[in-house]
């Protein structure tokens, strides 16, 4: 990220407005201008994914795809290599479409589960993704994780536009080891929920191979509606 060495901290006092584009501007997919750039046939597959992980905590099958795909036009093959070269979706090579992650979804287990009121549990790619669900969803929800090494358990309520933090200290850091192809591999495993400050500041001592940047609660909650808070509609 321009303007920060690896390893920095925000100074204090640095604008919060700032520090949130910085963070931003190192991200490696802007998602919402990505799917904005899609045809309509191609959102209308990829928001088919999504509401497949809103609805059932895993993405839609293979024959559900090629169905969707069918009905649009297109070919489901071709899109999701698309999806994939903008880092939208991650397939695994190995089954027919199968897609191991639509952010801020994963198929498989990773430290962030999000409990969906009315809904499943579903799994999260990052800290940032797991906060970011429920304000897509426009429900209530609780993100459940662990801090990083010590797996000191994090809970985060959103209901109501209120949202309860526990501990109420906890903080996020969102770091990134290299510069990688997709956010899953390059961003998502350093994007963690911790149980303070300090924790964070000492997680960092200990990598000083992992550029980050310290989030306070309000900058992640904000970080976490302009990622995802408007994606299904835009997708729809």
């Amino acid at each position: 990220m321009p303007g920060l060495s690896g390893g920095a901290m925000p100074v204090p006092g640095e604008d919060v407005t700032d520090l949130e584009r910085r963070v931003l501007a190192a991200m490696p997919s802007q998602l919402l201008e990505k799917v904005r750039a899609l045809p309509q046939s191609e959102r209308k597959l990829y928001h088919t994914v999504l509401s497949g992980f809103a609805e059932t905590g895993q993405p839609p099958g293979p024959d559900t795809l090629e169905r969707v795909a069918a009905q649009s036009g297109v070919d489901a093959s071709v899109v999701f290599a698309k999806l994939g070269n903008l880092d939208m979706v991650l397939t695994d090579p190995g089954h027919r479409l199968g897609v191991r992650v639509a952010y801020p979804f994963s198929a498989e287990p990773t430290p962030h589960q999000v409990m969906i009121d009315g809904g499943p549990t579903v799994y999260a790619m990052c800290a940032i993704d797991a906060l970011g669900i429920p304000r897509m969803l426009r429900r209530t929800g609780v993100a459940i994780s662990v801090e990083p090494e010590t797996e000191a358990p994090i809970e985060v309520l959103m209901q109501d536009g209120q949202v309860t933090w526990k501990p109420p200290d906890c903080t996020v850091l969102l770091g990134r080891a290299a510069r990688c192809a997709d956010a899953a591999s390059g961003f998502c495993p350093f994007i963690n929920f911790f149980t303070s400050p300090h924790s964070a500041r000492a997680w960092t001592a200990r990598h000083p191979d992992v550029e980050v940047w310290q989030l306070g609660q309000d900058t992640a909650l904000r970080l976490a509606r302009r990622s995802f808070g408007d994606l299904l509609t835009v997708a729809a």
